[in-house]
């Protein structure tokens, strides 16, 4: 059965000459560095987030951050257009975040264009994350540049590379992206053009001819396959509703037959829930493997996404002989899985930036690549077996052997013990109290738009409806400081003639500065 179907589950399948995935920061960064060094005519960046100071090849004497990379390539070569569009996300989504993008990228040149995308629904984000170079060469998947997203294959948790400056060393990172060469690129730089004109009004500069920019050291791991792109997008100004990625994976789980692997951020979707629940219930020799984070990202994203991730261990318990889901672990510290990736009976892979998340399948914007096979395919099977060896601290060899002498996915993650690496159970005890937060949890994890587009072109001109976007996120985030507020003079000893002012004055001084601490550094030249 033929899973990858246009006009269904993916907007396109496109040839892609040379494909291959890069597995965690250290390799995507390098990687990406060495194509940057090609480019001549344009460079798209599209991003949730972005420092310009992010140091992309640790190996090199010369500079080597995205900013310095970009000013060097923009000076050697005179025909060459950059335009990087990151999500312009409010102050108020600042808390457990990076803050203030734009001001993190002072690159200036007039072959630079930087713009702040704030073209999307209301509770919505634009998280793609993706690099097209001449047309002819993409990356795609789930790495933001941006910082403490570099790490290496080991997880060292004590790595210096990876601390963020002035804060403390934050945890081990693992993740990955697909690359992609030929004209599967140009359909993902036909997209980002879109975008740019969607954001900015602006025709983009795009390539004009093509030629091969591929980094010679490294090998792909496909060659002349035909790659699927899938998205995600709510209706929105240019764009209609695209439910492409959320089909996709409902699609490859249906027609699984001996093993499903995962990796993923989070598990929310009661889409994909009960697809799994189903094909466990019809194939009894399937077995599943889902690797996810111990913990959801930040304070805030861990006390309302686990109650989603809660559900979906429930509704798979009955088949947990068949179906494990476990987290990765670095010596005592746990790792953090932040990769979107699924291989369904390694014939059908898929990465890119959409987590199994509500969110990312109707809100967020998304792009996620797949390519599938007549049947098993060694590049990715040996792929499958590549992470599960970087989590289970052994090689591919040991692995591989084992699985040809009878054992299933599940007996090699489950049994094997190597090195300091290793996989956990995934348990998630929830207090009885965090059945409160079941409608906050569905209103942060919503799986469409929270006001509809068509209600929101009544409003009134673009400028309006997004006055009334500022205006709706302004008030949640006031109503979540004055939550956090009320917490925090509920455990001080602090009588309420004291805390109650001190509340209100935290409160009036948010409501002052927040507007000029958006006010965007003007980056852009025209």
């Amino acid at each position: 059965m033929t899973i990858l179907q246009p006009h269904r589950n993916c907007l396109t399948v496109e040839k892609a000459s040379r494909a291959a995935v890069l597995i965690d920061g250290e390799n995507y960064f390098r990687t990406l560095a060495d194509a940057l060094s090609r480019a001549r005519e344009s460079i798209f960046i599209l991003g949730w987030d972005i420092r310009a100071d992010l140091v992309l090849d640790h190996a090199r004497t010369e500079d080597s951050s995205l900013g310095g990379l970009l000013s060097r390539q923009l000076e050697r070569e005179p025909g060459l257009h950059v335009h990087v569009l990151v999500w312009d996300w409010l102050v108020t989504y600042s808390i457990d975040r990076q803050s203030l993008p734009g001001w993190r990228f002072p690159v200036n040149h007039e072959r630079l264009e930087f713009q702040l995308d704030d073209h999307h629904p209301l509770g919505g984000s634009h998280h793609e994350k993706l690099v097209v170079i001449d047309g002819v060469l993409a990356f795609v998947g789930g790495l933001d540049l941006a910082a403490g997203r570099y790490d290496t294959r080991d997880h060292d948790p004590a790595d210096p590379r990876r601390t963020i400056k002035g804060k403390e060393q934050p945890a081990p990172f693992h993740d990955m992206m697909m690359m992609v060469e030929g004209p599967i690129a140009g359909a993902i730089e036909h997209e980002a053009a879109l975008r740019w004109r969607n954001a900015t009004a602006h025709e983009p500069a795009v390539a004009r001819e093509r030629r091969p920019v591929w980094p010679e050291d490294v090998e792909p791991g496909w060659r002349d396959c035909m790659t699927a792109l899938a998205r995600t997008r709510a209706e929105y100004g240019l764009f209609g509703e695209t439910l492409e990625i959320r089909q996709l994976y409902v699609d490859a789980i249906a027609s699984a037959e001996r093993l499903i692997y995962i990796e993923n951020q989070y598990l929310t979707v009661p889409e994909i829930r009960e697809a799994l629940h189903d094909r466990l219930e019809a194939v009894p020799e399937l077995v599943v493997l889902i690797i996810s984070g111990a913990n959801c990202e930040g304070f805030l994203e861990t006390a309302i996404m686990d109650i989603g991730r809660k559900r979906f261990l429930q509704r798979l318990e009955p088949f947990a002989e068949r179906c494990r889901i476990a987290f990765p672990m670095a010596g005592a510290t746990e790792i953090t899985v932040h990769a979107k990736a699924m291989i369904v009976d390694d014939r059908f892979l898929t990465v890119g930036s959409a987590n199994i998340a509500r969110r990312s399948m109707g809100l967020d914007s998304e792009m996620n690549l797949a390519l599938e096979t007549d049947g098993p395919d060694d590049a990715i099977r040996a792929l499958r077996l590549d992470l599960m060896a970087e989590h289970l601290g052994t090689t591919v060899g040991t692995l591989r052997a084992a699985e040809d002498d009878g054992l299933t996915m599940l007996d090699l993650a489950m049994r094997h013990k190597g090195g300091s690496n290793r996989l956990r159970p995934l348990v998630i005890d929830l207090p009885e109290a965090a059945e409160r937060f079941e409608i906050a949890a569905d209103l942060a994890d919503p799986p469409e738009p929270l006001v509809a587009d068509s209600l929101l072109r009544a409003i009134g001109t673009p400028r309006q409806r997004y006055g009334l976007r500022v205006a709706l996120a302004r008030l949640a985030g006031l109503a979540g400081l004055a939550g956090l507020a009320a917490s925090l003079f509920g455990r001080l000893p602090l009588p309420l003639w004291i805390g109650l002012p001190l509340a209100l004055l935290s409160l009036a001084v948010w409501v002052a500065i927040e507007p000029r601490l958006r006010k965007r550094p003007d980056f852009t030249i025209r």
